[in-house]
């Protein structure tokens, strides 16, 4: 007997969808309650190690530097650098392994050039990952991928963090 079926009293009224039938890798329970509809997941209900994606995705983020590959001072811990934090995303079945593909994806992107009109060497390079976060949701459109706790502020102070429409474009 399934977990569903043991536990049937604990959703209250409901009637079991066939997972095969609707195509889901879950199981599905129909939810009845004053004549309204709902899906859950009954993988909802169980615990989770919430360092482990249950969809097998992770946002990996990292951080490169720009160098020019002559520059004495590249390794100088107290030289200014541009840098970009990319954040991509990962499958894996582990945090840890999603961190080493982040890594070996991060590196990928770090070949040596020539830049600029001089023709000079330069690199990005790999300054390290910053966030290796699991991804909680399949990804579909609006699927959550990411969120920020952030300390209490005042209302005003939170509407000067928003940004309007037309203020994205690059």
């Amino acid at each position: 007997m399934s977990y569903l079926h043991e536990n049937l009293a604990s959703f209250g009224p409901c009637a079991v969808a066939d997972e095969a039938e609707r195509g889901q890798k879950q199981p599905v329970v129909a939810l009845v309650h004053c004549d309204q509809l709902r899906l859950t997941n009954i993988e909802s209900h169980m615990t989770y190690d919430k360092n482990v994606s249950p969809v097998g995705w992770y946002l990996v983020s990292y951080l490169l530097r720009f160098v020019e590959l002559d520059d004495k001072e590249k390794n100088d811990d107290n030289a200014r650098f541009l840098s970009w934090e990319n954040s991509i995303l990962v499958r894996a079945t582990t945090m840890d392994e999603a961190y080493e593909k982040g890594v070996r994806m991060a590196r990928e992107a770090t070949k040596p050039y020539k830049g600029g009109p001089a023709g000079v060497l330069v690199q990005w390079k790999l300054v390290g990952v910053t966030d290796v976060l699991p991804i909680y949701e399949e990804l579909v459109d609006g699927a959550e991928i990411a969120w920020t706790e952030r300390a209490p502020r005042l209302l005003k102070n939170l509407k000067k963090m928003v940004r309007p429409k037309g203020s994205f474009l690059q």
